[in-house]
């Protein structure tokens, strides 16, 4: 496992195009973990260097948290812990749910994590929301987190003062 130093610098050197990819289903609407291996075979012939999963457009809400590891452990695979960027959304419903996916995904080797707001009970200032992103965080404290900030959800505005 790569140290928190070692992640950091992966990211901050990072040069290139990370993809927000879909999730594979087969034709009964379930995940599809074996479709993984030419998906990302295609994003690097076409010069993708780095992929974000479970995102809005992987349909990451929609996942259970078993599906999640499943496809997660499958994308690690498939990259084989080369110089491609991976970063995992555990945003969930439950924040207890994002907190587990952390504890995994710090496990399992990914560059970095990455969480929405809380989706239905929202923050009221950006104290509240620095809250709710430290648990995340602390869950998996040699992985970098990487805050999905949406203002028309949250209403919260993150400016730097």
């Amino acid at each position: 496992m790569s140290s928190l130093s070692e992640k950091k610098n992966k990211i901050l050197n990072f040069k290139g195009a990370v993809t927000a990819t879909c999730t594979p289903y087969d034709k009964n609407g379930a995940i599809n973990p074996s479709m993984i291996s030419s998906y990302a075979s295609h994003l690097l012939k076409i010069g993708v260097t780095g992929v974000y999963v479970h995102g809005s457009t992987g349909e990451g809400l929609s996942l259970t948290k078993d599906e999640k590891l499943v496809l997660t452990k499958k994308w690690l695979e498939v990259l084989g812990g080369g110089n491609t960027l991976t970063i995992m959304n555990v945003s969930a419903t439950c924040y207890l749910e994002s907190i587990e996916l952390a504890k995994n995904f710090e496990q399992i080797g990914v560059d970095a994590i990455a969480i929405l707001p809380p989706i239905y009970y929202r923050p009221k200032n950006a104290a509240d929301l620095v809250k709710y992103l430290k648990l995340i965080a602390d869950a998996a404290p040699n992985t970098p987190l990487v805050y999905y900030h949406i203002p028309i959800l949250t209403y919260v505005n993150c400016n730097k003062n």
